[in-house]
């Protein structure tokens, strides 16, 4: 990952699915660093104050999607005005729902904006964007090749130019895997590739 200035530009935002997962990671967000930074989760069920003020008054925020589409929607809460450029690096958990209408896929859509139009506002730049998954999935693919653009289709709208898998820590990682008959784990594609989802630049197969 990137190293970032943190007394220049800092703030991460962790998009959940569900509120179920809110309290769980802002556990473990708290444990590692709740020490130095200010934690906070947010869901539409819990915001009482404007959301733009709560989000600028902590360093992680733990949220669920739908309030930063509704938020992205308005582009304006009290006349505060709000960008995905606040954040300096936005996490997707479970990344493989990016697609479709789906929440994570419009946050990402005003990011796309954001990044080929150049309209930043000024003093700010794009996050970074990590997606987290256990799997891409392989959508509606009925064949290798079909599965092959779901994967691309998936890293562009994430605007992902790679994939990270285990280099460490692999008879740990295969303890709690499902083993193949030739006693791998499986295969991870490293992509890039760009938005129109149509264009793959360059894509290696590797098995672990």
């Amino acid at each position: 990952m990137k190293r970032f200035d943190i007394k220049k530009f800092f703030q991460i935002c962790f998009f959940v699915t569900n509120t179920t997962f809110l309290e769980q990671q802002t556990k473990l967000f708290e444990k590692f660093v709740g020490h130095r930074w200010k934690v906070v989760f947010l869901s539409g069920v819990m915001v009482n104050t404007p959301l733009v003020e709560t989000i600028k008054a902590y360093d992680v925020i733990i949220i669920t999607p739908q309030l930063i589409v509704n938020l992205l929607k308005t582009c304006d809460e009290g006349n505060l005005p709000f960008s995905l450029s606040s954040f300096s690096l936005i996490f997707f958990d479970e990344a493989h729902h990016a697609d479709g209408n789906h929440p994570y896929n419009v946050i990402m859509y005003d990011y796309h904006d954001m990044k080929y139009s150049g309209q930043i506002p000024d003093g700010k730049r794009l996050p970074q964007v990590v997606g987290l998954t256990a799997s891409l999935g392989i959508g509606n693919a009925q064949n290798a090749s079909e599965a092959v653009k779901h994967f691309v289709k998936i890293c562009a709208n994430l605007d992902i130019t790679v994939l990270s898998y285990v280099h460490e820590n692999i008879d740990e990682l295969r303890a709690f895997s499902s083993i193949a008959v030739d006693g791998k784990t499986g295969k991870c594609m490293l992509i890039i590739c760009n938005r129109n989802r149509k264009q793959i630049l360059n894509y290696t197969f590797f098995c672990f």
